[in-house]
């Protein structure tokens, strides 16, 4: 899926789309955290100057209400994506002009940080509030036209 969300930016004349980023990979000089985990999509707008963090889960086919809650309480209890997610989102917001330069921008201030977690198909939390945008990946697209 994260090659469908790359190709939802290009096709949104975003070009700077890097997917399954390790930042300790990509800059070894700066010393990333490796605990945060990888960036499944970061999306860099530098003439609107938006950063876009992306988290991308697939769910699989739920036949029943059994299934449906099970798979709530995998996803926003046991596993803990959320929580993931925020720390690499949190690490972007204080270090974007680091990570810039790392992939080699050189006018690197004023950047907004827009993050989101989108699936294959339409998902809310009956578990809990949440505070991270939660999409499908076919509202990606109007997203990103009126973010631009």
């Amino acid at each position: 899926m994260v090659y469908d969300i790359k190709d939802i930016f290009i096709d949104n004349n975003i070009s700077f789309v890097k997917i399954n980023v390790e930042l300790h990979r990509v800059d070894r000089n700066e010393h990333y955290p490796i605990d945060i985990g990888d960036y499944d999509v970061i999306a860099i707008d530098d003439v609107k100057k938006n950063i876009w963090i992306i988290e991308s889960k697939y769910l699989n086919r739920v036949g029943n209400f059994y299934e449906m809650f099970d798979q709530q309480r995998n996803f926003f209890k046991e596993n803990k994506y959320i929580e993931k997610f925020q720390r690499r989102i949190d690490f972007i917001n204080n270090n974007y002009k680091r990570v810039l330069k790392s992939f080699g921008f050189v006018d690197v201030s004023g950047y907004n940080v827009l993050s989101y977690m989108v699936f294959n198909k339409v998902m809310i939390s009956r578990y809990r509030k949440i505070d991270i945008p939660l999409i499908s990946i076919s509202e990606l697209s109007g997203i990103i036209n009126t973010t631009n």
